[in-house]
């Protein structure tokens, strides 16, 4: 299974796409399912294996003779995986497969993979030391990486077109490589503690997607206070770095911004810096010490918020969001929960049963269950 530090990092996606002139989102589980659009995975257990495109096993690895259409295949936590026969089976029998994903398999050579033509290979959690086979997959454009032990990234000089990249706790220091990749267009590094250097990020000023969430404060901050140099940066998760008003006065400035994941910064205190995100459909900024939410009020494509663990008093400036959907706010000393049954969009509510007396919890309850809102009170 996928852990949850991976989960926990990119399990709220979102795609941008252009309805009518309304922008749309779509939920994915991770950096993968993003890239490649993946909403849904089926299992061996799924009926129709002749149809299906995207499959995901856990423990084992399935018949694959039985899935002739397979073009992305998911198999995690494989004790004993055979990775030649497992390359064969694709050889015979998915002649469409370009995605392979091989998550938690004790993995120490993944270099039989190089057999095949892949756009997309994941790796996670498997002993790997030696990378260099990659070079042989030059069609590669997803590279997923997370809790692999890899330092050095030199090997990424001879995937020149390579747009998308998952180094999550890592221990690598050095990015110097990536100025070679001037695709690329999602990066994730949440969590690679010895990074003191992001400037060569730079060299990828078409970047989309950006994770830097619990780096290092004070490399984070110089990478934050230059973001405008990816002008078309959609996706920003910067959890624990932001240190300063310089940062998100930054972070305004990104007109292109849909997703923003700023939680667990207790210096955030103001969301001034948000009233100009006129795109932007998701903000997380729990555990910070927010207390007015007031900046929000009138975001027109605004479709969730996750504002827990703050010190929020009102939410009667969310009322003017004509398109909230989905609010967490469990854990805030809020007065008016009322206005909850104002919001014309609201369809999904995360509170704490702590935050209001029981009887006006049940009558809050009722009350949004009849205008079809989920009411969820941990």
């Amino acid at each position: 299974m996928r852990s949850w530090a991976k989960v926990a990092i990119w399990c709220i996606g979102w795609a941008w796409a252009q309805e009518e002139g309304a922008l749309r989102f779509v939920v994915y589980e991770g950096l993968l399912e993003r890239y490649f659009k993946i909403t849904s995975w089926a299992t061996p257990a799924s009926g129709r294996p002749d149809t299906v495109r995207h499959l995901r096993a856990e423990g084992y690895v399935p018949t694959l003779r039985s899935f002739p259409k397979l073009e992305v295949l998911y198999l995690a936590e494989v004790e004993e995986l055979d990775l030649r026969d497992l390359i064969s089976q694709i050889q015979r029998y998915c002649p469409r497969l370009s995605v392979l994903a091989l998550e938690d398999c004790d993995l120490e050579d993944a270099s039989p993979i190089a057999e095949l033509r892949l756009k997309g290979l994941l790796l996670d959690d498997n002993p790997l030391n030696n990378l260099d086979f990659t070079a042989r997959l030059t069609e590669l454009r997803y590279l997923g990486l997370a809790r692999v032990p890899v330092r050095d990234l030199r090997f990424l000089e001879r995937l020149p077109a390579l747009e998308a990249l998952d180094l999550s706790e890592t221990p690598i220091e050095n990015l110097a490589p990536l100025e070679k990749l001037k695709q690329l267009r999602m990066v994730s590094l949440f969590r690679c503690l010895g990074i003191r250097d992001f400037s060569s990020l730079f060299a990828a000023s078409q970047l989309e997607v950006l994770n830097i969430s619990h780096t290092q404060l004070e490399a984070a901050q110089k990478l934050l206070t230059s973001i405008g140099r990816f002008p078309q940066l959609k996706v920003l998760q910067a959890q624990g770095v932001i240190q300063s008003g310089a940062s998100l006065a930054a972070i305004a400035g990104l007109s292109q911004l849909e997703e923003l994941t700023l939680g667990q910064n207790p210096g955030l205190t103001d969301l001034s810096f948000a009233r100009l995100l006129k795109r932007l459909l998701y903000l997380d900024v729990h555990a910070c010490q927010i207390r007015d939410l007031s900046p929000l009020a009138g975001l027109p494509n605004l479709v969730k918020l996750s504002a827990g663990k703050n010190q929020i008093t009102s939410i009667a400036p969310l009322v003017s969001c004509p398109r909230l959907a989905y609010l967490y706010l469990y854990e805030n000393p809020i007065q008016d929960w009322e206005k909850l049954l104002e919001m014309p969009a609201l369809t999904y509510v995360m509170l704490s049963r702590k935050d209001l007396s029981p009887e006006r919890l049940s009558q809050l309850r009722q009350q949004l269950r009849k205008k079809g809102v989920t009411v969820e009170a941990p």
